[in-house]
């Protein structure tokens, strides 16, 4: 990855202290539940290894993504984070499909998804409550994601440390789906093809017609990049991005704004767009000056 990330931990921040994130927990549990999900998804569900963890999307047969999610295999059930809010339009979209199979598909509510900030003076990263999953985000900075029982989840909400969580997921090129935008994007359009979240070698699924024709038959012409300006900038997922002109640049797929990182985007947009600063009207604001730079990914 470019060396965008931050150097240190935000001062504001207590090392140690954990955040809840807006995740939430979806689970897959019976005896057809991979074939079920193999059917469903871009990820290869069969090659998933015991308590591995993969990106993957759910599409609609014009190859739109439904659902943006990390997946992983437990002994007797798939667990799915995504957003909480896009957590019940997924479940009924799955349970179009879900009758033909034995498995049941249920949201958890006794599930959360937290963010642990920084190492604790005695060097963890972590409370030491038991957890279902941990990922890190960040080793550099000490920044890692807890799936776990509700009743872990911290008591205040800080939303300032949850802004700057979402800075970071968004410097490292991590896309995010939202009410706005679903049915939207194709996968590639968000590199999700470098995050491993679509296997070009499983079989059929939702969708798969479409994405794979992209990959073989023609070239992409959109690809996801990433946006920074010292201004707060007020916008949405889904909002069209516009030069000086007016000509539509591209379309938001993600915003977030922190006091020490500033404003941080991430926008589908020509992969003809060249890289460097650019002036661009979002939303009521005109005229802001956003760095553009293409995303690596390792």
């Amino acid at each position: 990855m470019p060396n965008v990330l931050p150097v240190h931990l935000d001062d504001t921040i207590t090392p140690g202290s954990s955040v809840l994130l807006p995740y939430a927990i979806i689970s897959v549990e019976g005896p057809d539940a991979e074939k079920f999900l193999q059917g469903q998804l871009s990820c290869d569900v069969a090659a998933l290894a015991l308590d591995e963890v993969t990106y993957g999307t759910a599409n609609t047969p014009k190859g739109r993504m439904v659902a943006l999610f990390r997946l992983c295999r437990q002994k007797d059930r798939f667990l799915i984070r995504l957003h909480q809010d896009c957590a019940a339009h997924f479940v009924q979209h799955l349970s179009k499909y879900q009758v033909f199979f034995k498995c049941s598909v249920s949201i958890r509510d006794d599930y959360c998804v937290l963010g642990m900030l920084g190492h604790s003076d005695n060097g963890s990263d972590e409370t030491g409550a038991p957890h279902l999953l941990k990922s890190a985000l960040s080793d550099d900075l000490g920044l890692t994601e807890l799936w776990c029982e509700q009743s872990q989840a911290p008591q205040s909400p800080r939303p300032e440390w949850v802004n700057y969580w979402h800075c970071i997921e968004t410097l490292l090129g991590l896309p995010e789906l939202y009410p706005a935008t679903l049915e939207q994007f194709i996968l590639q359009y968000l590199n999700l093809q470098h995050l491993n979240a679509v296997s070009f070698k499983k079989g059929c699924y939702t969708g798969q017609e479409i994405i794979a024709r992209m990959k073989y038959l023609g070239k992409q012409k959109k690809e996801m990049v990433l946006f920074r300006s010292q201004q707060p900038v007020q916008a949405s997922p889904g909002e069209s991005m516009r030069d000086t002109n007016g000509a539509k640049l591209g379309e938001l797929v993600r915003i977030h704004y922190h006091k020490s990182l500033g404003t941080v985007a991430l926008a589908v947009v020509s992969s003809e767009l060249s890289v460097g600063p650019h002036a661009v009207t979002l939303g009521s604001s005109e005229n802001i000056t956003f760095d553009i730079k293409k995303l690596e990914y390792s």
